[in-house]
């Protein structure tokens, strides 16, 4: 028997649809369609039409869908387990859209003997195409051209990918395999990793933790400087990382992540793709160059950080932050339309190596075409504003500080009312700073101390030098 599995959420059925319906029915004996269930299309999309019942009836009317089978999430490999048990000798085949840049790792496939073959789809009638001719501002931005699914297998389908950055050696042991045959899984490890002459670390890769809808980040446990070559050590490290999923998570199929420890770390840190507390075009970074791989994501130091505009040249930035973000661009590019969180390392030798990535649970929220235009634009405004502050007793661009001299941070603020502005230039940044101390010794300066960036003041440091 030929079983062809698809999916997807058919809000909207249109022809695309069918297409790519028939390509899967003209394949098999049985085509089985996992219907994507509200909670986890509302979760990416933020939005829905049609609920689950509905759309579930309006598929049962279609001749080329034989059964039509809830799927949880984007995840199809739970629905393709069951099909294997209840159909132990059938070909089963997984039908997959050929845009999609990540899909469920074909290892965990191939252990169910199951294939994929590609749907060609019409990208013409995808979601953000048909809102945008039909004009539907509610809908949000929208595209489904990945699937994200746990911390170790979004990591292993990453890895053969990525050309600007490293993942390290992956191994995924699962709590069925480790409570069934702990034996056999402890020699595994062993064999993976005891020839490398490096630490392992023992991660946590949960289904509850790292998806659309909850992250739990730092809430299981992760093990660091696990001898490979240790049985009790490998064998205590899985236990604890097992037992911290505790009520969360105690399926069979839970799974823990080994890989070998990075070595020789210059700074390591996360990088979140959008400044999500104000949703603004910025990547926000958060770092420690302390040599440590966790320091940032245990807590036990305060975090540096930058932020970097989203458009920005790449060859205007210091080194490691330009490696830095070719390499995040490049996981943007598989990971289309997700606002994503990614735990990086870089080594002494500029290597970027990703631990981590994982979806931004409230990105749908974000208008993000809305709130970019008019930041990108604002920030073209302050440099055409600061390309014109020209120094007048030396060439070249002023130097600015925002504490240097005459504090307007912490008289008038950061962001401060237009009065507010006006009134303390006019009484002191426009001559009486300087006219005050004339007296004492101090050079005369026949210049305005204070500028104004954006809504931002400024305090002019070559004028506070030259008195």
């Amino acid at each position: 028997m030929k079983i062809s599995y698809s999916f997807g959420m058919i809000d909207l059925l249109h022809a695309g649809h069918i297409k790519a319906l028939k390509q899967a029915r003209a394949f098999c004996d049985r085509h089985i369609f996992g219907l994507i269930e509200d909670k986890s299309v509302i979760e990416w999309k933020g939005t829905l039409i049609s609920p689950f019942e509905q759309r579930k009836e309006t598929l049962s009317c279609i001749f080329l869908i034989d059964e039509i089978m809830p799927q949880s999430t984007f995840d199809p490999y739970q629905n393709l387990k069951k099909i294997r048990d209840t159909y132990p000798d059938a070909q089963i085949t997984l039908f997959k859209e050929e845009s999609w840049g990540l899909l469920p790792n074909e290892d965990f496939l191939h252990e169910i003997n199951v294939q994929t073959k590609l749907l060609r789809y019409d990208d013409r009638l995808s979601p953000e195409k048909i809102a945008e001719k039909t004009n539907i501002s509610a809908l949000p931005r929208y595209k489904m051209k990945t699937i994200v699914s746990s911390k170790a297998n979004t990591l292993l389908n990453l890895k053969l990918k990525l050309k600007k950055s490293k993942i390290e050696e992956i191994l995924i042991v699962t709590r069925g395999q480790f409570l069934n045959n702990r034996s056999k899984t402890l020699d595994s490890v062993k064999s993976k990793f005891s020839s490398t002459g490096r630490y392992i670390v023992v991660r946590s890769s949960s289904s509850a933790e790292d998806c659309f809808d909850k992250s739990n980040a730092g809430r299981f446990a992760s093990i660091l400087n696990v001898d490979p070559g240790n049985t009790d050590e490998i064998n205590r490290a899985i236990s604890a990382v097992f037992n911290s999923y505790s009520k969360y998570a105690d399926g069979q199929d839970e799974q823990v992540l080994i890989q070998p420890q990075t070595e020789n770390i210059a700074l390591a840190g996360v990088i979140f793709t959008r400044d999500i507390k104000n949703n603004v075009p910025y990547y926000m970074v958060e770092y420690d160059d302390d040599g440590c791989s966790d320091s940032v994501t245990s807590g036990r130091k305060r975090a540096k950080s930058v932020y970097i505009l989203r458009n920005a040249n790449l060859k205007t930035l210091k080194p490691k932050w330009r490696f830095l973000l070719a390499s995040v661009r490049e996981i943007e590019r598989i990971l289309n339309g997700i606002v994503l969180d990614v735990e990086f390392a870089i080594t002494q030798a500029g290597q970027v190596v990703i631990f981590q990535v994982r979806p931004v649970t409230t990105s749908y929220r974000f208008k993000i075409k809305e709130n970019d235009v008019y930041v990108l634009d604002a920030v073209s405004e302050v440099q055409k504003g600061y390309e014109g502050l020209l120094c007048k007793h030396r060439r070249g661009h002023m130097i600015l500080s925002d504490m240097a001299f005459w504090n307007p941070a912490e008289i008038i603020g950061v962001n401060p009312k237009p009065l507010d502005f006006s009134l303390y230039r006019e009484i002191i940044t426009s001559s009486a700073w300087n006219g005050g101390l004339i007296p004492m010794g101090y050079k005369a300066v026949a210049r305005d101390l204070m500028y104004k960036l954006g809504n931002k003041p400024y305090i002019s440091v070559d004028y506070s030098f030259k008195t």
